[in-house]
């Protein structure tokens, strides 16, 4: 009998394209979201888009009501203030407007308006998600307006890949992903208006979160501490880890980085990508180490200790092709704070 078991889902619907923001109370009607809560954050808000895009709204006559209290690396206290503006408003369902941060924290707030035990209670902890009342998750829409550094993408379609496991979905939307990254970034980067490149990076994005059902890596168990501890923007966290845990992985995973190296065009293998993840970052002036990212770092022994605790028990660790243990993180971190590859 075949041990090839598995179970997927892909169960979002998602309307892709320029200018389908014009639908958005079309799709409010669908859902059946009479009075939306707008959630973005501080610096989008300021933008005409956003003005633009609430103007649809007052067009149609949807009553809704504006938050924008997010941080990058949103806090509780974004959360319960956000509950607050959603309960006084008396709103049914979230627009949720941005980049991962405000998306993240409109989903919170939908999901957490409705229930009765602490946020803590649901962490992504063996089978804590069944606690939640399902019956009182307001609707929501998520409007992504940026790829961000184009880097969070590259790696969620490049971790799932490497994640073990059975998922043969998941990996072919993760090789394409990959693809569209290394040909669209560059592009994007030059040329914002470019939006044919742009929308292939939106696509790219889109996929990564789709494929990382199967799982993530190291690459996000450490920049998740990271971003905690010093409130580094997350992709970029990423994108420095990235070539560090690549190469720690390599045992593991040289044969399956070569057949994505020739999928992509790169040439050379193992080597060969690893090499092209490096030009990519030098491209796009991610820092090359931890010291360029965080300004004046001083990371002495007892806090190198806990992000590497706070790495190994990290949901996503556990989706690295090789086991991160404390002493693993730490060599990791001691690369990524010297530059070592």
């Amino acid at each position: 009998m075949s041990k090839l078991i598995s179970k997927w889902n892909y169960p979002t619907t998602v309307r892709f394209g320029a200018g389908r923001i014009k639908e958005l109370p079309e799709v409010l009607a669908a859902t059946g979201i009479k009075r939306p809560l707008f959630v973005t954050d501080p610096g989008l808000a300021k933008l005409p888009v956003v003005a633009s895009t609430l103007k649809i709204l007052d067009d149609t006559k949807v009553p809704y009501g504006v938050f924008s209290e997010v941080r990058p690396n949103p806090v509780e206290s974004n959360l319960t203030a956000g509950i607050a503006v959603f309960k006084k408003g008396k709103h049914d369902g979230v627009i949720a407007f941005g980049g991962g941060s405000a998306l993240d924290l409109g989903k919170l707030i939908a999901f957490q308006a409705g229930q009765t035990r602490p946020v803590w209670d649901f962490e992504d902890v063996d089978d804590w998600w069944t606690r939640a009342n399902s019956d009182a998750i307001a609707p929501i829409i998520a409007v992504p307006t940026t790829a961000g550094t184009g880097m969070d993408a590259l790696a969620h379609c490049l971790e799932a890949y490497c994640a073990p496991g059975y998922h043969p979905m998941a990996d072919g939307i993760a090789v394409e992903g990959v693809r569209l990254v290394f040909e669209n970034l560059p592009k994007a980067y030059a040329n914002g208006k470019d939006l044919v490149a742009r929308a292939h990076m939106m696509s790219a994005a889109a996929m990564g979160a789709t494929a990382f059902q199967k799982g993530l890596g190291a690459i996000h168990s450490l920049s998740h501490p990271v971003g905690a501890l010093y409130d580094t923007h997350h992709g970029m966290t990423n994108a420095v880890f990235m070539p560090y845990v690549l190469a720690f992985n390599r045992d593991s995973i040289e044969e399956r980085i070569a057949r994505l190296a020739a999928y992509c065009g790169i040439k050379g293998g193992f080597d060969g990508f690893a090499k092209a993840i490096i030009k990519l970052r030098k491209e796009l002036k991610v820092p090359h180490a931890l010291p360029g990212l965080i300004k004046g770092l001083d990371m002495d022994k007892k806090r190198k200790a806990l992000i590497a605790d706070m790495a190994v028990v990290d949901p996503t660790a556990g989706g690295n092709p090789v086991k991160l243990t404390k002493k693993a993180a730490l060599t990791l971190l001691e690369n990524a704070i010297a530059g070592t590859v």
